[in-house]
């Protein structure tokens, strides 16, 4: 499982927590930092790395799901969907939403 833009880690502990095998990664090294310390904390084995997301490192066809909350807005959305694509696997599953006052979701909600 890819958390894209993991900030300080909420998503990718909570995930871990329930069993999956998470890696994860954002553009901010102190964000970074303060998501290991959580994991280490927690005893939670999560890959965090840094790098933006218009530029993954992943190889292709890595990942089962893909979970993007709230990040978005803050990258080349293009760009970073095409990386998405190129990393996940046939048939993966894409978690995503975006919640800001711009949003179409917010007229919906």
């Amino acid at each position: 499982m890819l958390v894209v833009g993991c900030g300080f880690g909420d998503d990718p502990l909570r995930l871990a927590k329930l069993g999956a095998k998470v890696r994860a990664f954002d553009l901010s090294p102190d964000s970074l930092e303060i998501a290991r310390a959580l994991a280490s904390r927690e005893g939670l084995d999560v890959l965090f790395e840094e790098m933006p997301a218009e530029k993954m490192l992943y190889e292709d066809d890595t990942f089962d799901y893909i979970v993007c909350r709230d990040i978005l807005h803050h990258v080349d959305i293009q760009r970073t969907m095409q990386e998405i694509v190129r990393v996940a696997k046939p048939g993966a599953i894409f978690v995503v939403n975006e919640i800001y006052s711009h949003s179409i979701t917010d007229k919906i909600r």
